[in-house]
């Protein structure tokens, strides 16, 4: 994912004037060096859930501040990438969305969530086959998953 000192700096938004993976790129260059972590200071996995709050209430700019803050400091966090995702394609961005979806399930292969979303994915890009075959690998990992059978 290298870019050159060129790439325009991180947006703090999820927006078409910026990809997400610059603004990814942007964030593991300039973050860790302004933002100091304190030992009181929230974990990445709060932080997360936080973040999902805000994705939830449909405050995405937040959502996706804390998570480029998480992925600053952790770079391979899979729930920060999924839910970065999650906010791709929340805007219509499935491009990114598939990307980051497939980066965290490469880091957690057996995330039975992160497949069902995958799936979601390449359903609302009318890759048909591909989003069944997410769904029932979701299922073999969670049988009694609900969403991933009301997806099918």
């Amino acid at each position: 994912m290298g870019r050159n000192s060129n790439a325009p700096r991180m947006s703090g938004r999820l927006l078409p004037r910026h990809n997400l993976t610059e603004c990814l790129d942007s964030a593991t260059r300039e973050l860790p060096v302004t933002m100091q972590v304190q030992p009181q200071s929230i974990t990445a996995a709060q932080a997360l859930q936080v973040a999902l709050q805000h994705f939830q209430t449909r405050n995405l700019a937040e959502a996706e501040r804390i998570c480029l803050q998480v992925l600053a400091l952790e770079p391979h966090n899979a729930d920060a990438l999924h839910i970065l995702g999650l906010l791709a394609h929340q805007i219509g961005r499935n491009d990114i969305a598939l990307e980051l979806i497939e980066k965290a399930i490469r880091l957690q292969p057996l995330s039975a969530e992160f497949l069902n979303s995958l799936g979601a994915v390449f359903q609302d890009l009318g890759r048909l086959g591909e989003a069944e075959s997410c769904y029932r690998r979701a299922l073999e990992l969670m049988p009694q998953y609900a969403e991933a059978h009301n997806n099918l």
